[in-house]
């Protein structure tokens, strides 16, 4: 009788913990991080950008920013053309400051330091534009984004091409279009993406 009771007992005992078991809830698997996530938005959206292997490399760093917004991902790309602008400005300082430089240099140079502080006001008001976006006059601001953008972009043009016109471009100039060709490409990208934001 003793042992028919430990056996049912045992019996008991297995039942509940198979059926406390099938009751449990079966976890879920495991979700991709944010990070994950916000980076493969960008390299989804860069994908079709003017530059792209330049857009992801200077955006990706913005993830957490960015996460998965257009106007976002807009801000980030213009923040990235001004800080592209401004390291471009300071090589343009630095050359301008040698010794030695033929006049057609330093009047390039002259010209181009206008340009490049133009280029960053219309930047700067191209994020401004974009952070109107949520208002009544959204197509309006939209507009004016790309067109401060383009403006910009124009500086930048006008500053590469004061090196061009020479029948010899000398040291200097190479070397100041060849950092202000990164530029372009980053206010390129920064205005294909507002350009493509709704």
């Amino acid at each position: 009788m003793e042992m028919s009771y430990n056996f049912t007992k045992v019996i008991f005992s297995f039942l509940t913990i198979i059926a406390l078991a099938q009751s449990a809830p079966t976890p879920s698997p495991p979700q991709a991080s944010n990070t994950n996530t916000n980076t493969n938005y960008i390299r989804n959206k860069c994908r079709t950008a003017t530059y792209s292997k330049l857009c992801y490399q200077t955006l990706y760093p913005y993830a957490s920013f960015v996460q998965t917004s257009n106007l976002n991902l807009c801000n980030a790309a213009v923040t990235v053309a001004i800080q592209g602008v401004r390291s471009a400005n300071k090589t343009i300082f630095n050359f301008a400051n040698q010794k030695g430089l033929s006049k057609m240099d330093m009047a390039a140079l002259r010209d181009c330091k206008s340009d490049m502080r133009d280029a960053v006001s219309e930047l700067k008001k191209t994020n401004s534009a974009l952070k109107r976006l949520k208002g009544r006059d959204r197509q309006f601001q939209w507009a004016n984004a790309k067109t401060y953008g383009s403006a910009a972009e124009s500086d930048i043009e006008s500053c590469r091409d004061g090196f061009a016109e020479k029948k010899k471009i000398s040291a200097v100039g190479l070397n100041i279009r060849s950092s202000l060709l990164l530029v372009e490409q980053r206010i390129s990208n920064a205005l294909y993406l507002i350009n493509h934001l709704y």
